[in-house]
Order: C-alpha cells, then sequence, then structure tokens
C-alpha cells in the first residue's frame, strides 16, 4: 500500500499543492507515498521510475520532466509497460494511450486570459511562455495566440517571450516586452507574473496604472501582493487529490480503465488589470474575489 509520486520542482507552490493533495487523499485511502523531485531533469524521470519499481510501490503518478519527443520519454513509457505498474500523469501530455492523465484545459485558460486583457482595451498584450518543448506550455501559448486571432489583433512576435516559469525570467521578460510597447502582460504561470511585479516595482512603474498584468496558477500568495494578481485558477490540490483516486482505482480494480481526465479552468479576477492608460483600476479591482 505504498505510491510513488514524481514531481519536477517541489519548491513550485503549485507542484507543492499537488503534493500536499496527493498525500491527504493517499493517507486517507490508507496507503503511504515515496515523493521524488526531479528538479525539471528528464534523466530522473527515468531514474525514479526505475527506483520505484524496484521498491514494488503499487502505483506511480508522475508530472513528467521529459519533452514530448526523445529517449527519456520512450524510456519512461517503456519501463512502465514492462513493470505492468498502474501510473496517471499530472498535469503534461500522457505518456501513451495506455496510460491515464489528469490536466486542466490550459488552452481555454491562455485565452481566458488573453481575452479578459483584450476586452480591457489592451492591444499590446505581450506573453511570457513557459517551455515550449512542454504540451501544457504550448497549449496555454495556442490560447494567446487564438485569443489575438479572434480579437483581429496580429501576433507581433516582439512581444512574446520564452521562459521556463521561474520568477527571474518573468523579470527579465518584462523588461523586454516593456521596451517594445505591450501595456500588458500575460505571464503563462504566477511565479513569472511575480517576476513582472518585481520589474516594475524596480522600474516605478504601477500596477495597474502603467501595466496589467494577468498570470496562471492562482497560487495561494496571488492574492496577497499589492494589487492582488488577476490569475486563471486550477486547482491544484483537488488536481493531486484526483490523480491519486485514479491510481487507486486501477490498483484495486483491474476492469477500470485508462482516461484522461480534464478540468476547468478559471479566471479569477483581482485587481492587477486596469484599461490602458487610465491610471485607475477596472471596476473589478475594489470588490471581492470572484471567478468566471
Amino acid at each position: 500500500r505504498t505510491l510513488g509520486l514524481i514531481l519536477p520542482d517541489v519548491s513550485n507552490a503549485f507542484f507543492a499543492e499537488i503534493a500536499k493533495g496527493a498525500e491527504e487523499q493517499a493517507f486517507a485511502s490508507g496507503y503511504a507515498v515515496i515523493l521524488c523531485n526531479t528538479n525539471d531533469q528528464a534523466s530522473r524521470d527515468v531514474l525514479y521510475i526505475n527506483l520505484l519499481i524496484d521498491r514494488h510501490v503499487d502505483g506511480i503518478a508522475l508530472t513528467a520532466s521529459c519533452p514530448l519527443q526523445g529517449t527519456e520519454r520512450s524510456a519512461c513509457r517503456k519501463q512502465l509497460a514492462l513493470s505492468q505498474t498502474p501510473a496517471v500523469l499530472i498535469d503534461r501530455t500522457p505518456l501513451s494511450d495506455t496510460t491515464s492523465s489528469i490536466m486542466v484545459d490550459h488552452q481555454k485558460g491562455g485565452y481566458l486570459a488573453t481575452e479578459y486583457l483584450l476586452e480591457q482595451g489592451h492591444r499590446a498584450v505581450g506573453c511570457i511562455t513557459g517551455p515550449l518543448r512542454m504540451y501544457t506550455a504550448s497549449l496555454r501559448y495556442q490560447g494567446y495566440c487564438k485569443a489575438l486571432e479572434a480579437y483581429g489583433v496580429a501576433r507581433d512576435m516582439r512581444l512574446v517571450e520564452y521562459g521556463h516559469y521561474h520568477m527571474e525570467d518573468g523579470e527579465q521578460a518584462a523588461a523586454r516586452l516593456i521596451r517594445h510597447g505591450a501595456t500588458a502582460i500575460f505571464a503563462c504561470n504566477d511565479l513569472m507574473a511575480y517576476g513582472v511585479y518585481r520589474y516594475a516595482k524596480a522600474q516605478g512603474l504601477s500596477i495597474p496604472e502603467d501595466l496589467s498584468v494577468v498570470g496562471f496558477d492562482d497560487l495561494y500568495f496571488s492574492a496577497l501582493p499589492d494589487p492582488p494578481l488577476t490569475t486563471v485558477g486550477q486547482n491544484a490540490w483537488e488536481i493531486g487529490a484526483a490523480a491519486i483516486r485514479k491510481l487507486i482505482a486501477l490498483i484495486e480494480n483491474k476492469s477500470e480503465k485508462n482516461e484522461s481526465l480534464r478540468a476547468e479552468p478559471r479566471l479569477v479576477v483581482r485587481s492587477s488589470v486596469a484599461k490602458p492608460g487610465g491610471r485607475q483600476r477596472s471596476a473589478q479591482g475594489d470588490q471581492e474575489d470572484h471567478t468566471r
């Protein structure tokens, strides 16, 4: 009655919440969890899958660091198939058609974030992507592009910066985006949005009066800055818990089928967005957080 949980970065609050939800669900179901942190190194995906199989865990839940293609991905898929260990992939593309997965609709989330900025009147909307070798990061960027297209706004590649989901990426990208005229920035995770905040403060820029910002994840800390961050919410705790429920179902019921589960994103409107050039907060800014 032991499960393996492989995550790419437990210092990232999103994955920490996944771990918490997974562990609490496992404990409530009578299972213990072995936690492995890969530091976003694909080679460690393979190492830890092999280690957990050698320890005879009953099942493995993992957020893979390996890219869409590559030898590590093939090795992970092969090891799980050979061992016949039940597995659930969390938040990133399935390793194979025979692996269960659970993730939020990332493309819709990217669309919601960009659409909200466009609705406020912004047309120079910058985007700080995640690592596009990852399926979910690519989907968020696709949502950004689709929203621009739907509103008749031509994509300006000077307003697209590529990051790796770290705060420093947001800080460095913000400098370039603002230099190229961005009045609003969609950061594809909250940590990079915090980096945008830090750069804006260092430059004496006010959010949202001088720059509007939207993130993605709705981490606990995103309600705390001044102003609180508008972001796309995905319930990381519930995603972790749901992955464990599915994994235990696969372990305990041999007739349980693999499936791809999708969670709906929600736009959490706070105070970090205003109309361009108005130096006043959006009407929602001084109200309580709400979602749509």
